[in-house]
């Protein structure tokens, strides 16, 4: 059984996998649409309660009777997640970072064959909030914010690179560029026009999650900056995707609540109600509370 979660940042929220409302089973498969948290703090070797914290949430948080894969987001330590510190291993048809024995972060542009269903891996994404500014919380309160710091808690990969762009072309051209999955951290830019608007630094409004994402030459049609990789078209990703796509699942982009649409799955809802998961083979999501909708 494959399902599929939002956002979890390495914290309190991947206790919902263990709610007794959570029917997941031994060796049931749980993939994160990014900002899993599981490779985060810089000073991870020489700080004890940094190890502690983040070692508690691979090994107890994320509950080992299930198999953890992740896409990356925009917050991750990149400099250990790329830099030699968890082997590049065989997983499922693809590559992955082995973090630890049951957690892996899925490397960009891999095509896996997980239960029969094939799948996409392209995480990463551009942060709004490197700057300091006034920015909008989860909660829609608008709040002072320092920015980041490179090294410490922002990494220039979080975007992807044309290497990685000519990867997932390589492996879609050995398959026919037919997946039943992609798997993004960020939402395709047709769906930007549905989440909220943020205040940017000069007062003017700001689409969550926007920027130059995907500028790749071998995507039907040219130099799309939005997302071509996703099948969408070359000027702004506003038509249907491919009937050779399945449905892309992001997380990344808040919605009050996690939306299901034809090509596409939402998972990073910000009410109290907390993570949500997607049950892959009922197309459903089901709530801390049990309800499935």
């Amino acid at each position: 059984m494959i399902w599929i979660t939002g956002d979890l940042h390495g914290g309190e929220t991947a206790s919902h996998v263990s709610s007794s409302n959570f029917s997941g089973k031994q060796g049931d498969v749980v993939l994160c649409m990014g900002d899993l948290g599981g490779v985060w703090y810089h000073d991870y070797n020489t700080n004890v309660d940094h190890r502690r914290q983040e070692d508690y949430f691979l090994e107890s948080r994320l509950r080992q009777r299930f198999l953890w894969m992740a896409v990356d987001g925009n917050h991750e330590n990149f400099a250990r997640l790329f830099g030699g510190e968890s082997p590049l291993v065989e997983l499922f048809g693809g590559k992955a970072y082995m973090i630890r024995e049951h957690v892996y972060y899925l490397k960009r542009g891999e095509v896996l064959s997980i239960e029969g269903k094939t799948f996409l891996a392209f995480g990463g994404a551009m942060s709004r909030d490197k700057d300091p500014g006034m920015f909008t919380n989860a909660y829609g309160k608008l709040r002072p914010w320092p920015g980041r710091t490179e090294g410490v808690n922002w990494w220039p990969e979080e975007v992807p690179n044309r290497e990685d762009m000519e990867s997932a072309c390589r492996n879609l051209d050995r398959i026919g560029w037919k997946v039943d999955y992609v798997l993004t951290h960020t939402c395709p830019q047709s769906q930007r026009l549905q989440v909220r608007v943020q205040p940017s630094r000069d007062g003017g409004p700001q689409r969550y999650g926007y920027g130059p994402l995907f500028n790749i030459h071998c995507c039907r049609g040219g130099a799309d900056l939005f997302g071509g990789i996703f099948w969408y078209d070359p000027i702004g990703e506003m038509t249907d995707p491919s009937p050779l796509v399945g449905r892309q699942i992001f997380g990344h982009t808040p919605v009050p609540y996690p939306e299901i649409g034809t090509h596409w799955v939402n998972l990073n809802a910000f009410e109290d109600d907390g993570i949500w998961i997607y049950d892959t083979e009922k197309n459903s999501l089901l709530d801390l509370s049990g309800v499935t909708r």
